[in-house]
C-alpha cells in the first residue's frame, strides 16, 4: 500500500531529487513545495500521511514553528519528519517533539539513514526493493 507525502523543501535540487526518491520507493507524493507560505493549505487539502519538512524552509523559523502544531491538531495521524542540517542534540529533539515533529532526518544522511528515519515512523511500511 502506497503512503502519501508532502515535500516541503527549500532547495530545488534536493526537492526534486526526494520527490523522485520517495516515488521509488513507493510513496505517492501529493504535493511538494519550496515555499513556507504554502504548506499549511497545501497540507489541509492534501491530508498527507507525512509531511517532510525542511527546518531551514524560509519562514518558518526555528524548529519551534507554532504552524505544526495546527496542522498536526488538524490531522493528528499525519507524522512530521524534519529534515535539516543541524546535529541532532537533546536540545535540538527536546525542541522538535515539542513542537509538533515526529522524527528528524540529517540532510548529510546517507539512503539507509533516511530509510530508518521512514521505517521509525512507518513500521509497517515496506519500501520497494
Amino acid at each position: 500500500m502506497s503512503r502519501t507525502v508532502l515535500i516541503a523543501e527549500s532547495h530545488k535540487f534536493l526537492l526534486e531529487v526526494l520527490t523522485a526518491m520517495l516515488s521509488l520507493l513507493g510513496f505517492s507524493v501529493v504535493c511538494n513545495t519550496s515555499k513556507r507560505g504554502d504548506v499549511e493549505a497545501l497540507t489541509i487539502k492534501t491530508r498527507p500521511e507525512l509531511l517532510l519538512f525542511d527546518f531551514n524552509l524560509p519562514g518558518a523559523g526555528e524548529a519551534g514553528d507554532p504552524d505544526l502544531k495546527r496542522l498536526k491538531a488538524q490531522i493528528p495521524e499525519m507524522k512530521i519528519l524534519g529534515l535539516g542540517y543541524q546535529d541532532l542534540t537533546d536540545e535540538v529533539v527536546e525542541r522538535m517533539l515539542n513542537t509538533g515533529f515526529d522524527g528528524f532526518c540529517s540532510k548529510y544522511a546517507k539512503r539507509s539513514g533516511f530509510l530508518k528515519a521512514i521505517n521509525a515512523l512507518f513500521p509497517d511500511f515496506k519500501p520497494k526493493p
